[in-house]
C-alpha cells in the first residue's frame, strides 16, 4: 500500500501486479513458504532435498533472502533452469535485510545494556569485553557469539552456577545468523540435515551438532550423559561412541520439549536454557578461547604476515627496492627472525594430531586416556616453549 501511494504522489501510475509479487516473494522467502511449481522446479528434486535436509523450504529461504539482496538470484535462476524473479527484487531484498539488521543490532545492544545495568556487579565483565572475547580468535570467531547477548549475569543472580571460562548466551538475531554459519560448514550441515543424515553424520564424525562428542559406556554409567562437556574434548572410537550415539538419535526425535527435559535430567543443559530452549529461546554456551593458543596463533600471524609483506616488497617492481627491503626487514627482524622456530613448532604439532588420532583407537580406556592426555600436555609444552623464546 505505500508503495503505491508514493508511485501516485510521483505522478504515476503504480504496477500493482508487480508490487504484488515482489510483496509475496519476500513474505514466502522469510517465512519459507516456497511455492516450488511456481518457482519452475521439478517436485521429484524438492523430494531428494526433504531426504537430506530438515525443512528445505525454510532452509533455502534463509539464503535466498541474502543471495537475492547481492543479485545473485536471477544467474542462480539461469543456472537451474527456475522462474526468473520479477524485475526490483534485489532492492526489496536490500531493504528487507536493512530492516534485519538494524532492528537486531539495536535489540541486542539494549538487551545487553540492560542485563548488564540490572544484574551485573563488579566480578562481570563489560559487554564489550564479551564481544572483543569471542572475537578475538577464528575458532571463537565463527561460532557467532559475539552476536549473542551475553545473561551469564542474569543465571549467577538467580542463583544459578556457570563454570569458569563459560557463558550463556540469547540469541536476537536466531534464524537470521544461518547465512553467516557457512563460515562453519561442518556444524552447519549437521543441523540441518533431515533426521536420516543427521543419523549418518553423527556416527561418522562422532559427536553432534553442537560439536560435542558422544560418550564411551564408561562415562555414559558414570555420568549419565550422551555427549561430553566441550566440542574440545576428544572423540571416541566408532565403536566405544556407539551407544551413546543410538541412544542420543532416538532422544532427538522426540517433541523439542521432551528432549530439552532429558537433557537437562541428563546434565548436558542447565534447567534455565533446558527451560528457555524448550520455549523456543535460543540459548547457547560461549567458550572462552585457550589463552595459550590464543597467544600462538597471534604470533603465527604477526609473523605470516611480517613474511607477505616482504614477499610484497621483492616482487614490486617500483624503484629503490633494495633500500626499501633493508629499511623493511630491519623494522620487522624480530618477527622475520622466528620463521624457522615457528614452522619448526607448526611441524611437530602435525606429528602430535596425527598421534592423537591414532590414540584415539586405542581399545583399552584407560591406556587411551593416558596417552590423549600425555599428547594434550604435549600440545601445549610446544606452544608455550615457542613463545617463552620469543624476544618480543
Amino acid at each position: 500500500m505505500q508503495r503505491c501511494l508514493a508511485e501516485l504522489k510521483k505522478g504515476r501510475q503504480p504496477d500493482v501486479e508487480l508490487i504484488a509479487e515482489q510483496v509475496a516473494r519476500v513474505i514466502n522467502a522469510d517465512m519459507g513458504g516456497l511455492h516450488v511449481k511456481r518457482l519452475g522446479r521439478s517436485a521429484n528434486l524438492q523430494q531428494l532435498f526433504r531426504l537430506i535436509m530438515l525443512a528445505p523450504d525454510w532452509t533455502e529461504s534463509n539464503f535466498s533472502t541474502v543471495t537475492g539482496a547481492l543479485g545473485l538470484t536471477p544467474a542462480i535462476s539461469r543456472l537451474t533452469g527456475e522462474m526468473p524473479p520479477p524485475p526490483g527484487m534485489g532492492k526489496r531484498y536490500k531493504h528487507f535485510w536493512a530492516g534485519i539488521l538494524a532492528k537486531g543490532i539495536l535489540s541486542t545492544a539494549m538487551l545487553q545494556m540492560a542485563v548488564w545495568a540490572m544484574f551485573g556487579n563488579d566480578d562481570d565483565e563489560a559487554p564489550w569485553e564479551m564481544w572483543a572475547e569471542q572475537m578475538s580468535t577464528w575458532d571463537t570467531f565463527r561460532r557467532l557469539r559475539w552476536l549473542d547477548v551475553d545473561v551469564t549475569p542474569v543465571y549467577r543472580a538467580v542463583g544459578a552456577k556457570v563454570p569458569a571460562g563459560e557463558r550463556r548466551t540469547l540469541s536476537v538475531f536466531r534464524h537470521f545468523k544461518d547465512p553467516l554459519k557457512i563460515c562453519e560448514m561442518d556444524r552447519l550441515i549437521k543441523a540441518k540435515a533431515s533426521p536420516v543424515a543427521r543419523i549418518m553424520t553423527a556416527y561418522m564424525t562422532g559427536s553432534d551438532y553442537r560439536g560435542r562428542p558422544y560418550t564411551n559406556p564408561v562415562e555414559l554409567a558414570e555420568t549419565g550423559r550422551l555427549v561430553k562437556k566441550s566440542q574440545h574434548q576428544d572423540t571416541e572410537n566408532i565403536w566405544a561412541r556407539a551407544l551413546s550415539t543410538s541412544i542420543a538419535m532416538v532422544r532427538d526425535m522426540q517433541p523439542v520439549q521432551v528432549g530439552y527435559l532429558l537433557k537437562a535430567l541428563a546434565g548436558e543443559d542447565d534447567p534455565i536454557s533446558a527451560g528457555l530452549g524448550s520455549m523456543g529461546m535460543h540459548m547457547a554456551t560461549a567458550y572462552a578461547p585457550d589463552p595459550v593458543r590464543k597467544a600462538y596463533d597471534q604470533a603465527g600471524y604477526d609473523i605470516r604476515k611480517a613474511k607477505r609483506g616482504l614477499k610484497a616488497i621483492q616482487e614490486d617492481r617500483e624503484g629503490n627496492k633494495g633500500e626499501r627491503i633493508r629499511q623493511y626487514v630491519a623494522e620487522n627482524r624480530k618477527l622475520l627472525n622466528q620463521q624457522a622456530r615457528l614452522a619448526a613448532a607448526q611441524k611437530r604439532l602435525t606429528a602430535l594430531r596425527k598421534a592423537k588420532k591414532q590414540a584415539e583407537r586405542i581399545p583399552n580406556e584407560t591406556a587411551r586416556e593416558k596417552r590423549l592426555e600425555t599428547i594434550r600436555k604435549n600440545m601445549t609444552r610446544v606452544r608455550q616453549s615457542f613463545l617463552k623464546a620469543l624476544p618480543y
